[in-house]
């Protein structure tokens, strides 16, 4: 039995090299893009480990801030006081829970008055922890200088002073 429906279409029997390279090279590369582009969608979990292991994805500074709390740079004191009252605060952007040795010192020229406190602060990521201290002028001939450092003698030592004089 003869179909003659079925003459009008010729089967070409090709290689995939032979039909690739019928095709205009800019389809392939449409093609080729299409491809890297779902494989991509599909594995964008382990693309941005990768990416990120190799350091390309930008990682968020850390830091700590320390300051005082509405503090001139050099504070006055009358004859009469004895007491002087101060606050710090230690706030925590380093992306963790992170625990803070700190000491507060006074010192006039290269003389080191004592320590006034030493201690530490733990304070969880995103917060911050404000200490208040009383300090009684010693030497009321000089300015005395009050310390605060954390990490005392490492790479992330910070340290913050103010002066006090007789009015």
């Amino acid at each position: 039995m003869h179909m003659p429906h079925l003459n009008r279409y010729k089967f070409n029997r090709t290689t995939v090299f032979e039909h690739i390279q019928t095709y205009p090279r800019r389809y392939l590369l449409f093609i080729c893009g299409m491809v890297i582009l779902c494989l991509s969608f599909f594995f964008r979990h382990n693309l941005y480990t990768l990416a990120d292991s190799l350091l390309l994805i930008p990682q968020e500074e850390t830091f700590t801030a320390l300051y005082f709390e509405e503090m001139p740079q050099i504070q006055r004191v009358s004859p009469s006081q004895k007491n002087i009252s101060f606050s710090f605060t230690v706030e925590n952007h380093e992306n963790t829970t992170t625990t803070y040795p700190y000491s507060i010192t006074a010192t006039s020229g290269d003389t080191l008055y004592g320590i006034l406190t030493q201690g530490e602060l733990t304070i969880e990521q995103g917060q911050k922890k404000t200490l208040v201290q009383e300090y009684t002028l010693i030497d009321r001939d000089s300015a005395e200088r009050i310390n605060i450092t954390t990490h005392e003698g490492t790479p992330e030592e910070r340290h913050i002073h103010f002066y006090l004089s007789e009015q």
